[in-house]
Formats: C-alpha cells, sequence, structure tokens
C-alpha cells in the first residue's frame, strides 16, 4: 500500500543587493606594480550553484601621486573588472559575477608604480535570500 502526499514547497535563492552575506574585512598593503592577493572569502555552500552575488572592496593609495588598482579574482585567475584609485581617499567597488560552491573570491591589488603602495579592505559578498515560486513536490510513502 503506498500513501502519496502532495506537498508544495519554496525553495530559496539568492539575488545581488547590498546586503551583507559574508565578509572579511581585514585590510593589507602592497608595494609595488604587480598584482597580489590580501584577501580570500572561500564560498562552501550555495542555495543554487552557479550564482551570481554582488561583490564589495574598498582600495586607495598610499602613495601621494600614484593611483592603486584593485580586482576581484576568482580561484587565482583574474575575473572582475580593474578598478582604480587616484588619490589617498577610500573608494569603494561593486560589481555582480557569479560564484559557485567551492570558489575562492580574492582580492588583489598593486599600485601603478614599482614604488608605490596600494591599499585594499572589506572584501564583501552581497546578496539577499529570496524565495522562488512554489514548487510541487511528491512524496511517496509505501507501507508493507
Amino acid at each position: 500500500m503506498s500513501l502519496y502526499h502532495p506537498l508544495l514547497y519554496r525553495p530559496a535563492t539568492i539575488v545581488p543587493s547590498n546586503q551583507i552575506l559574508h565578509r572579511n574585512d581585514n585590510s593589507g598593503s602592497v608595494t609595488g606594480d604587480t598584482m597580489q592577493k590580501i584577501l580570500e572569502i572561500t564560498i562552501q555552500k550555495l542555495p543554487e550553484s552557479p550564482l551570481t552575488l554582488r561583490t564589495y572592496f574598498e582600495i586607495r593609495s598610499a602613495t601621494s601621486g600614484i593611483s592603486a588598482c584593485g580586482q576581484i579574482w576568482k580561484n587565482g585567475t583574474e575575473y572582475g573588472t580593474l578598478r582604480v584609485q587616484y588619490d589617498g581617499e577610500w573608494k569603494a567597488f561593486t560589481e555582480d559575477l557569479e560564484f559557485s560552491e567551492g570558489d575562492k573570491v580574492q582580492l588583489y591589488i598593486r599600485s601603478a608604480t614599482t614604488d608605490g603602495t596600494a591599499e585594499g579592505r572589506n572584501l564583501r559578498l552581497l546578496g539577499t535570500y529570496k524565495p522562488k515560486p512554489l514548487q510541487p513536490a511528491l512524496f511517496v510513502t509505501t507501507m508493507p
């Protein structure tokens, strides 16, 4: 004998927004014009994979008159848009990018010159959990 149990369930997803999902609010600096990783977040679990998340970071130049550059990398490879800050004030950048479970989201920075110093901080993943439309599900219980 089988009993059929119809059920509606509401799976969730994440959509890009300005709500913080995860943060690495440390900071780092790099002297020279070679990109170096200063911050990293590993994505361990997502409601679906791949998924678009909003990335956020801040950069500034610690050397007067020399610009700083920052970029999101994924798993050790250039991924996001190269961003440039032209003065010593902190500037925030956001970009919506696609990630999967297990990906490493990394902030790489550099100075525009070999003798300049760039600083970066506050690598964050932003988004909002959003329910999907109701989906039908059917569970079957088998009884001896």
